[in-house]
């Protein structure tokens, strides 16, 4: 298992495993819980959405098989619509850096050694059309690897919500697929939806991302075809 492979990993000491632990369990557990409350929120809100995901779910592996590797690769709008739903409420706010030198931002120059705060929501109309809409469909790629939506190609680093590079999440593999079970689990059963008092509703952060109120969440039995 995870625990093992980092006792055996002959490249860490035991504090690098319990700092690597610490991380990976404790700032594991609100964020994906706060990440699927946004998540659900999205698709019940987004009715299209979720009834397209559910469709995919039914094609690949129906209403009772449990979600594999195999399986996953064959689920592309799932995949999209997460990282939508990440691109636009991340559940933390950003990610800290150390500048490794000067640089300059809007005219302003920041020394080097400065601390910073990368905002891990993304929604410039600089990168993304219609960044407050929920499109999963904007992630979407054709067989020969290019976005569906030719039209508006996105940067490849306009949406970085784990970072990027050696020090990124050490927890975004883990969270992912927590969040593809669960995600899967509930659609195949059943339909999300929110009362309507919990209808655009608003979001904050504090540490993560918070709704002004608590989401009123419906679930309803889906019916089989």
């Amino acid at each position: 298992n995870l625990l093992f492979s980092l006792l055996n990993d002959p490249n860490l000491d035991f504090e690098d495993i319990r700092n690597l632990t610490n991380t990976l369990y404790v700032a594991g557990t609100d964020s994906t819980a706060k990440s699927l409350q946004v998540f659900f929120y999205n698709l019940a809100t987004n009715p299209d959405k979720q009834d397209r995901l559910h469709r995919e779910i039914m094609e690949v592996i129906g209403p009772d098989q449990p979600l594999t590797p195999e399986a996953l690769a064959r689920m592309p709008y799932l995949k999209a619509a997460m990282k939508e739903s990440f691109r636009m409420m991340f559940p933390n706010m950003g990610i800290s850096r150390f500048l490794p030198k000067d640089v300059v931002l809007s005219g302003y120059r920041v020394p080097a050694g400065t601390q910073i705060l990368i905002c891990s929501t993304s929604v410039s109309k600089a990168y993304f059309e219609r960044p407050d809409q929920y499109l999963p469909e904007r992630w979407l790629r054709a067989h020969d690897g290019k976005r569906l939506d030719s039209a508006t190609p996105i940067h490849p680093m306009a949406a970085l919500p784990f970072g990027y590079g050696p020090r990124n999440c050490i927890g975004r593999r883990f969270a992912e697929q927590e969040m593809y079970i669960a995600t899967v689990k509930v659609l195949q059963r059943l339909r999300v939806g929110v009362r309507p008092e919990s209808e655009g509703m608003r979001f904050t952060y504090s540490i993560f991302v918070e709704p002004e109120k608590p989401i009123a969440f419906t679930f309803s039995k889906r019916e089989r075809n």
